[in-house]
């Protein structure tokens, strides 16, 4: 059976490049951090010889045409904050969270130790990784399409090095940038993917959704949209089936169609 990464020419040389076998290319025998550098090429062109995707931020693409000054400065800044003592893991937000501008930007929670923790691409190497793909897929999204973050941008881990909740201090220190974020990508829909991405979103700009209202309609929030789903990771099964979390998805997806349209017939 085909790998289901099977490495073009121009993945092999970014393989290899990052100290891997040539054989392995050729088999698509890829790790976790193999398949966010895909995930990270397929929307973004090409890594130069020698990088990572976790260490990629605006100035590897000033001047490049692809990515805004505003999000280079962004990106620079994040990679540099150390506000919060005993992270798992550099703040993950550069250009592999997505393309900006972006109509559609997705919030999480925060990295995960299995995840983006470890690949530098939200939502990528483990199971609410997974789980993500697929739901984007029943919105008919991709992630060349949208941006994704996370309320906290490091990993909280706790004294057995396992993930935790974000602490209220961690969400307060990450709230200035989750807002110059948004401000930088100007989505017109904001997606707040479980309980603590909406508390985060309500610290700087009010809304009344709660994690309940997961699969209505978008409500208005300032000058964009605001939605709530459940967050990717199994454990919301125990509130929210996966079943209906896809359906909740697909009403999204066919409400940003919808509006799109509606967009588009009211212009002059």
């Amino acid at each position: 059976m085909a790998a289901p990464f099977g490495p073009p020419p121009v993945f092999e040389e970014a393989f290899l490049a990052r100290g891997r076998d040539a054989s392995q290319a050729a088999r698509g025998d890829l790790g976790d951090q193999d398949v966010a550098v895909r995930q990270f090429e397929r929307p973004f062109g090409k890594l130069e010889a020698g990088s990572d995707n976790a260490e990629i931020h605006g100035e590897h693409l000033r001047g490049s045409g692809r990515i805004l000054p505003e999000a280079a400065a962004l990106f620079a800044s994040a990679a540099e904050c150390r506000a919060c003592p005993g992270m798992g893991c550099r703040p993950v937000l550069a250009t592999a969270n997505g393309p900006v501008p972006a109509r559609v930007m997705f919030i999480g929670e925060a990295p995960g130790r299995l995840g983006a923790g470890r690949t530098g691409v939200p939502f990528s190497g483990d199971v609410a990784g997974r789980r993500f793909e697929l739901l984007l897929a029943a919105a008919d999204l991709t992630r060349a399409a949208v941006f994704i973050s996370n309320a906290v941008l490091c990993l909280p881990l706790d004294a057995h090095a396992r993930n935790r909740p974000p602490t209220r201090a961690e969400l307060a220190n990450c709230a200035p940038r989750l807002a110059q974020t948004i401000d930088v990508v100007a989505p017109q829909v904001v997606v707040a993917m479980g309980r603590v991405a909406l508390e985060a979103l309500r610290q700087f700009a009010p809304h009344d959704l709660q994690l309940s209202h997961a699969g209505r309609r978008p409500v208005v929030w300032g000058s964009r949209q605001l939605a709530v789903v459940y967050h990717p990771g199994a454990r919301s099964q125990v509130h929210r089936s996966w079943d209906d979390q896809l359906a909740d998805w697909r009403r999204l997806g066919e409400w940003l169609v919808e509006s799109r349209h509606e967009r588009r017939t009211l212009r002059p």
